[in-house]
């Protein structure tokens, strides 16, 4: 964690490459990339965590 604060949600982004192509290209989702159509996905908490700076989040997501 880069602060000491609560997190109330996880928001998640993917990265795919299609590198067979004649030009290659990665489409992203990521916030910190040129805006396109596709967004970025947020899993909110039933509770809010607590959490220190330095700190690591570990865990899984399952969606259906």
């Amino acid at each position: 964690m880069n602060y000491t604060d609560g997190v109330h949600a996880l928001v998640t982004w993917f990265d795919t490459s299609f590198s067979d192509l004649t030009n290659p290209v990665v489409l992203t989702t990521s916030p910190l990339k040129k805006y396109t159509h596709w967004k970025q996905s947020i899993f909110y908490l039933d509770e809010p965590l607590d959490v220190r700076k330095g700190d690591t989040l570990y865990g899984s997501i399952a969606t259906r």
